[in-house]
């Protein structure tokens, strides 16, 4: 298989899982939209089914946004290495510590695929490498890839105007890496110029959630929102908007009370309802807390400006 057909794949997998549910009928659209034989797309499901990279939550296919930013870069480039790289190390670590690489304990596959990639020794490569191997083991995906995804999206032209150059952002773990990368600090006045961004974003959260409102559990892709916890409008740097952690996907219906603060969470995930929310039939609006998992280091700190700045206290 060509690695430009299985990159094609892999984006309309990604695409087309908004209105089709089930393989079969994703395996007919994927064929009538390129011409790619069936045999050729299921082969391509069936090896990224094997290593974990899609997944069937509620029947509904889910792509790892590893592997969708793998599909997305230009072949022969750091990016696209490293975009595979970490994309396997979730079903092969063990062979693949960047200082002894084992490709060719892989799957052919898989060897064939990597070996076509930029993976060598040089100093730059290798850090990037060790910087991913200690992140995606406790991740949707790696702050360096997401930061690396987000440069190689992002226009930041001197002509582009930027706001909130003095707010400080939150206390990033890897804040050294991502100021290096990118040293801009604030966000574009002209949100439209974040257009990819703002996709990726929402490509990831789709993941994190499997494709799942997390307040009321209903999983029809179309009414699912990726929110901001801390708004976009007020980030203090663009990787703040960038980074899945900022974010609930939530249905359009919790999305608005989530977003005009009738309803926040606790650090443990626990519901709180606003005094301003009408009592009056409260019980229809399916409010519940969310699962404490989703309520990461960097989610918390998010949370916490969302309820000093947006909950109606």
């Amino acid at each position: 298989m060509h690695i430009h057909t299985f990159k094609r794949i892999i984006e309309l997998i990604n695409e087309e899982s908004l209105e089709v549910f089930h393989k079969e009928p994703l395996v007919h659209t994927i064929y009538l939209e390129t011409g790619i034989q069936p045999t050729i797309i299921e082969h391509a499901m069936n090896n990224l089914e094997k290593v974990g990279l899609l997944r069937w939550p509620h029947r509904q296919p889910n792509i790892l946004p590893a592997i969708l930013i793998y599909a997305k870069c230009g072949h022969g480039s750091r990016l696209e290495a490293l975009a595979l790289y970490e994309s396997l190390l979730l079903h092969f670590q063990n062979f693949l510590h960047p200082h002894h690489l084992q490709i060719e304990r892989l799957p052919v596959f898989w060897q064939r695929l990597l070996n076509n990639t930029v993976l060598t020794e040089d100093p730059e490569l290798q850090k990037l490498m060790e910087q991913i191997y200690e992140e995606s083991k406790h991740a949707i995906i790696s702050d360096t890839l997401c930061v690396l995804y987000t440069k190689r999206i992002m226009d930041f032209s001197d002509q582009i105007e930027y706001k909130n150059q003095n707010r400080k952002m939150i206390s990033f773990e890897h804040a050294d890496f991502i100021l290096e990368q990118l040293p801009q600090h604030g966000i574009p006045e002209n949100r439209d110029l974040s257009k990819n961004l703002q996709v990726f974003y929402k490509d990831t959260q789709m993941h994190e959630f499997a494709k799942t409102c997390p307040i009321c559990g209903i999983t029809l892709p179309r009414i699912l929102i990726a929110s901001h916890i801390k708004p976009f409008r007020d980030c203090a740097h663009i990787y703040e908007a960038a980074t899945h952690e900022n974010g609930l996907l939530l249905c359009r219906n919790h999305d608005y009370l989530f977003d005009q603060g009738y309803i926040s969470f606790e650090d443990d995930g626990t519901l709180m309802v606003s005094p301003q929310l009408p009592d009056s039939r409260r019980e229809s609006y399916c409010l519940h807390s969310i699962d404490a998992r989703y309520m990461t280091a960097h989610r918390r700190q998010f949370m916490a400006y969302h309820r000093q700045h947006i909950y109606k206290k």
